[in-house]
């Protein structure tokens, strides 16, 4: 879904605008808000990727875990999980296309009988995947550096990182920029 297209600024964005401000900040401890928040930026991007919110869903289960890992002293490890995890994410989705067809063309050149062989359906991106990744991992090392302590909510920190309306457009805001100022919204 585009932010300029009419199902977006005459469906979704005014029902979810009527929404989040008739929900109550906080009602038995838990902060609707961030909930709807969480559940429409995951709705927003599945209503465009389908099934690829799920790279961002695991993108954001990895940054959480790495981030608990370093809180927790195995300050190596989070940061590893964080890296090597959330690149992982990224190379695959930006570059597993371009690598195969670099293969391919090789193989052909050199008249290889494999050059037949090597095949790939196309890997869709996922929208924002570079924008996410770059945050989850700036998340992680934050911690590790003392500039912030993990999160304990993964409804807020899942909220920090989907939240459509700075996802597509940016910037990267770091979650020690923003986790101080704004209790009632993270």
């Amino acid at each position: 879904m585009l932010f300029s297209s009419a199902i977006f600024l005459f469906l979704f964005l005014p029902y979810f605008l009527i929404v989040y401000y008739l929900l109550p900040r906080r009602w038995h401890g838990m902060r609707w808000n961030n909930a709807f928040l969480f559940a429409a930026s995951l709705l927003f991007y599945a209503w465009g990727e389908g099934l690829v919110v799920l790279v961002l869903l695991v993108s954001i289960c990895i940054n959480f875990l790495a981030g608990w890992l370093v809180e927790k002293g195995k300050r190596r490890t989070g940061v590893l999980v964080s890296l090597i995890g959330s690149l992982s994410l990224l190379f695959y989705y930006k570059y597993a296309n371009f690598l195969v067809d670099l293969v391919h063309s090789f193989a052909d050149v050199l008249a290889l009988p494999i050059a037949d062989k090597l095949t790939i359906s196309p890997i869709a991106l996922p929208i924002g995947i570079s924008f996410y990744t770059f945050q989850g991992i700036s998340y992680t090392l934050d911690i590790y550096w003392g500039r912030i302590r993990a999160n304990r909510s993964f409804l807020d920190y899942g909220t920090y990182v989907a939240m459509f309306p700075h996802q597509i457009a940016g910037p990267i805001v770091r979650y020690a920029d923003i986790a101080p100022n704004s209790p009632s919204v993270l």
